[in-house]
């Protein structure tokens, strides 16, 4: 019985003191820095969203000139051919 639980406490995954401090700090270095990445990407991400919903807007106030400007050059050519007759 003692072998079997020697044997448990070998199979199952561990932390003794034989890991170095330097491999623990690297991991936890690597760690922030992967936070750190990705609240990088989330905030330019972010950005970019901001960007094109303002582009979105953009766009509809220009098809809305659009409009507006076909209005206007009708509106010349009849009185243009108003002035004309």
């Amino acid at each position: 019985m003692t072998e079997t639980r020697k044997r448990r406490s070998e199979d199952s995954w561990h932390l003794d003191k034989r890991v170095p401090i330097a491999v623990i700090i690297a991991l936890l270095i690597q760690a922030a820095s992967i936070i750190w990445w990705a609240s990088r990407v989330e905030s330019r991400l972010a950005v970019v969203e901001r960007y094109q919903h303002d582009n979105s807007q953009l766009s509809e106030r220009v098809v809305r000139l659009e409009v507006l400007l076909e209005r206007v050059d009708r509106t010349i050519s009849r009185v243009e051919r108003k002035i004309d007759k």
